[in-house]
């Protein structure tokens, strides 16, 4: 006897947000899961408006057939419209999961918008879920969720997992008890996959999936709340390295995502997850010197704030001569001098102009090496070839702005533009 409650229908799909008289997509594969969820939703769906997804990958072209069969079958059965996508991708494709993962979603975006669809109701369980899990795991990224959630977006189109809270063994029951066909997959008992091994291997009952479940469930408040500490953090112009360096290393490396998906570029989640690493191993220790992550986009670390930025600007105007007060700003350089007898100058023309090595400090200050200076006052090393100085007419060093108050200084290198 099937374990499922079917009792109350439309309430397991209108509590996820779906309108039942609106048009939806249906991932359909024929195999048991999506069969089953187009045999409950077309009980529910309005006339006309549940449409059945499917994507023949050709991955096994022993397997064509009979699941061409299945797909026909039910469409015809539960009389059901059916949108199809042939194409061809070899099961043993170096990143097939992935990459059929991105063909139907943009897929299921495309068709969505064209019919003017709410979403897709996809038929993951509580098998998937459990798998979902330990692969997320496995991998050691960083995720969002632990699990499957039961709407989320995916390529710009609303997912929906109505059947969440079922069993993979109840539903193949259920269709069997029912005597409703579904095509068995041989490719899932294929182990060359990970999430194939995990099913067979260790997801072998319900009691163990019910652990796994119950474990994740420990660890999502924990890890909601990690991503709500980063959230809180101001990113705008970059973030503040004290505050960063008191982040664990998993927050460190979700506040690196944070900025990277709010920069005004596009990247690919593996691209994105590659840069997370690089900044991350930049920003272990003390480092000085910026990151190249792409063509226009840098990692610019300091000993007060890391942002993400563009290109520094060429330097034009090297020298800027001062006969008198002066405000004034170029490529390189912010001057807002009102009385010149603060800088204690005695020969004028006095000049501004980038500290290179051999200058040498003429006040009383400790360090004689200008650049060393720099050093000790914690300028990161990208800048510090822009750094600016005042030279008195004899070309004497007069003045290096302190960099731990530069925006109250009378003269301070321009920085590159955030880009958050």
């Amino acid at each position: 006897m099937s374990r499922i409650d079917l009792s109350d229908l439309p309430q397991r799909f209108e509590e996820l947000g779906i309108d039942l008289t609106e048009p939806c997509l249906l991932g359909f594969s024929g195999g048991s899961d999506s069969v089953f969820l187009a045999e409950i939703a077309s009980r529910v769906f309005a006339p006309g408006k549940l449409y059945l997804a499917y994507v023949n990958y050709r991955d096994l072209p022993t397997a064509i057939a009979p699941e061409v069969a299945i797909v026909k079958e039910t469409a015809r059965r539960l009389n059901l419209p059916l949108l199809t996508l042939d194409l061809e991708l070899d099961y043993f494709h170096v990143d097939f999961e992935n990459e059929a993962r991105r063909i139907r979603y943009r897929w299921f975006a495309k068709e969505a918008e064209k019919l003017g669809a709410q979403g897709v109701l996809i038929a993951h369980q509580k098998n998937d879920d459990a798998e979902t899990y330990l692969m997320q795991k496995r991998r050691g990224g960083l995720v969002s969720y632990l699990g499957l959630r039961p709407v989320n977006d995916i390529f710009g189109v609303r997912v929906f997992r109505p059947i969440l809270d079922l069993y993979r063994t109840d539903i193949i029951e259920y269709l069997r008890e029912n005597n409703i066909p579904y095509f068995d997959d041989p490719t899932n008992r294929f182990t060359v996959r990970q999430r194939n091994r995990i099913r067979l291997d260790e997801l072998t009952d319900k009691s163990r999936v019910e652990e796994v479940l119950a474990e994740r469930d420990r660890e999502l408040p924990i890890l909601l709340k990690e991503i709500g500490n980063i959230e809180n953090i101001n990113i705008k112009g970059g973030f503040y390295k004290a505050e960063y360096l008191k982040l664990t290393i998993s927050e460190q490396r979700r506040l690196l995502l944070r900025c990277l998906d709010a920069l005004p570029v596009k990247l690919s989640e593996d691209r994105k997850l590659a840069l997370v690493n690089l900044c991350y191993e930049r920003l272990l220790g003390k480092p000085s010197q910026r990151l190249k992550l792409m063509d226009g986009l840098y990692l610019y670390p300091s000993s007060q704030r890391i942002f993400f930025g563009g290109d520094l600007p060429r330097i034009n105007e090297r020298e800027i001569h001062l006969h008198g007060p002066l405000h004034y700003r170029n490529e390189w350089v912010r001057i807002d001098i009102d009385d010149l007898d603060k800088i204690h100058a005695k020969n004028y023309p006095l000049t501004v102009r980038p500290l290179v090595s051999g200058d040498r400090i003429s006040t009383d200050l400790q360090a004689e090496n200008a650049m060393h200076f720099l050093k000790s006052l914690g300028v990161p090393m990208w800048l510090r070839d822009r750094y600016p100085g005042i030279f008195d007419a004899e070309g004497r060093l007069l003045y290096v702005p302190r960099w731990s108050r530069i925006d109250s200084e009378v003269a301070a290198p321009i920085l590159p533009a955030s880009l958050i």
